[in-house]
């Protein structure tokens, strides 16, 4: 069940595509926009940004997203600072 924060259909930007490239292990652009897709819909954790009004941040098990509801688009993922701290 998506959370009631979290629009449906959400745009997934071009650098989110990437970072999950880079970051999550992805091999193409189709394998990330799902891989991140997937993370939004299982969202563990949704909490507003502190450090920007009007974004969230939509944490899992090794990942978090940058999410901009206004615009329905997730604009970056990067690791979860509890694991990037274990490796």
């Amino acid at each position: 069940m998506i959370n009631p924060l979290l629009k449906p259909n959400p745009r997934v930007s071009r650098h989110t595509e990437d970072m999950a490239i880079e970051r999550g292990g992805c091999e193409s652009r189709e394998q990330a926009n799902g891989w991140v897709l997937e993370q939004y819909l299982n969202a563990m954790i949704v909490y507003p940004s502190r450090n920007h009004p009007g974004q969230l941040r939509i944490q899992n098990d090794d990942m978090v997203l940058i999410y901009e509801p206004e615009a329905n688009v997730i604009i970056t993922a990067y690791i979860s600072g509890h694991v990037k701290d274990n490796q």
